[in-house]
């Protein structure tokens, strides 16, 4: 298994950057809470610099400690969360310079922090690793909230890979699934949007502070929703899911769309008042990736389905991702529910399989298909926001970030999915480089692939990781 990026250390350590903003001084070891021999003169706050492509990071400016032992001798520093109390993240020996000087002052000129991570050896999973993972998908199954008729599930780490394929393709009859099976990836269709935009950002054809009237004319509010805006679905602009003629069509004709048209959802979003001033709301909704799919074509003359294969799944060697021209996902199967692609678009139409789920989670984290900057801006712009069943988390952290196409949960981050006979997970811890992907062949309340069977496998390796935002640093 590769090891992690230049940016995804740099991703890491700025999670430290964010987190560690007070240090303290000692003049014998700080003890295993950082209490121990603390040097007079209190907390000094932290000025950090900027993190660098390949995940190290420096003080910007020294930091000077006074009220010491004239020519005492100093041992080491910690690194706290706040001025007084706090979380306690560590403690580092100094090197070079280690007495106060004749008036009691110790000055820290430089504060290190490199990103080393953990070597990834596979060497398989445990057979008790594996049970674990087998218990949470079969009591998922078995719950009233799951009654999945099948799932997938594919581990993918330091903990060892771990494939496996439960139930079968319908409730009543079907066959067995296999982890080979294809499902739409709904809503993981955005991470693949968000790798196209970006990309095309990093080459200089568009930018997140662009506006939407440059490439589309007539929605409420183009002249100052930006890209960004709609990459984070802060945008306002009308949910077109809400849209009466939308909703008659996919019940009435989910297999072939009905009258509902790719111009039907731009003047949805043209027909319908804005929802909130850009930039000072959350609103999730498909109309934001629909829209930055018009985008993407305005600037490169070509649809964005020929975009997203020519950019981001031809590259990557996505060979079983695909947008389908009918309702029909392709064979083999994981379950036969038509839906027609019309429907979802840009925001979620293809169809995948979980190697290729692996896959794109693993060049997401990596930045495959991005310079160490963007990637990097990627990783780390994150808006939160109060945890709420509506947002597909039934269960987990108190809050939850959306970004640039992309969602955090704790230290985790990836997106996921939800249509009929449909949920998916695709979730990255960029630490460790551990990879979870889950698909079920049920459209679940509070979508459990997300909500209950990833959060519990990622919190059974790493107990905290899903419910912590930067549980590593």
């Amino acid at each position: 298994m590769a090891g992690l990026t230049d940016a995804a250390r740099a991703a890491a350590v700025a999670g430290i950057k964010n987190s560690v903003v007070y240090a303290q001084l000692h003049t014998g070891a700080a003890g295993a809470s950082g209490t121990s021999n603390i040097a007079t003169g209190g907390r000094k706050i932290i000025v950090w610099g900027t993190v660098t492509p390949a995940g190290e990071l420096n003080i910007s400016s020294p930091l000077n400690f006074t009220g010491g032992a004239s020519n005492g001798a100093v041992h080491s520093v910690t690194l706290w969360s706040a001025l007084i109390g706090g979380t306690f993240y560590g403690e580092f020996l100094i090197t070079g310079s280690s007495t106060f000087d004749s008036s009691g002052l110790y000055t820290l000129t430089s504060l290190q922090i490199r990103h080393t991570p953990p070597p990834i050896i596979n060497l398989g999973m445990s057979q008790t690793d594996k049970d674990a993972v087998d218990l949470i998908v079969e009591q998922s199954m078995a719950s009233s909230l799951g009654h999945q008729p099948g799932a997938l599930v594919w581990v993918d780490g330091p903990m060892g890979v771990y494939k496996q394929a439960y139930g079968k393709t319908a409730s009543l009859g079907g066959r067995e699934v296999t982890i080979d099976d294809h499902f739409r990836l709904a809503s993981v269709t955005k991470a693949l949007m968000a790798q196209a935009i970006l990309k095309h950002i990093g080459l200089g054809q568009l930018s997140l502070s662009n506006t939407l009237s440059t490439y589309v004319s007539g929605v409420p509010n183009g002249s100052t929703i930006t890209i960004q805006n709609m990459m984070m679905m802060r945008s306002g602009v009308f949910d077109e899911q809400q849209d009466s003629s939308y909703l008659s069509n996919f019940i009435a004709h989910p297999s072939t769309g009905g009258t509902w048209t790719e111009t039907s959802s731009l003047n949805s979003v043209k027909n319908h008042a804005s929802q909130f001033t850009p930039g000072t709301s959350f609103q999730y909704t498909n109309s934001n990736y629909r829209l930055l799919g018009y985008c993407l074509e305005a600037v490169l003359s070509k649809t964005i389905k020929q975009i997203l294969i020519d950019d981001v799944i031809t590259p990557l060697g996505l060979t079983e991702t695909v947008w389908p021209d009918d309702a029909v996902i392709p064979v083999p199967a994981m379950h036969t529910n038509l839906l027609h692609p019309i429907f979802t678009g840009a925001a979620g139409a293809l169809t995948g399989n979980m190697d290729n789920m692996v896959k794109l989670g693993r060049a997401v984290i990596n930045g495959t298909l991005l310079t160490p900057a963007l990637h990097s801006q990627q990783m780390t712009t994150m808006s939160f926001y109060p945890y709420n069943p509506s947002t597909g988390i039934s269960e987990g952290p108190p809050t939850f970030g959306y970004g640039l196409g992309m969602v955090q949960i704790g230290s985790w981050f990836g997106h996921d999915g939800s249509l009929p006979a449909t949920g998916t997970a695709m979730m990255c811890e960029p630490y460790t480089g551990s990879v979870i992907c889950v698909a079920e062949n049920k459209q679940t309340s509070g979508l459990q692939a997300m909500s209950r069977i990833w959060h519990r496998i990622a919190n059974h390796f790493y107990n905290g990781s899903a419910d912590t935002v930067n549980f590593f640093a």
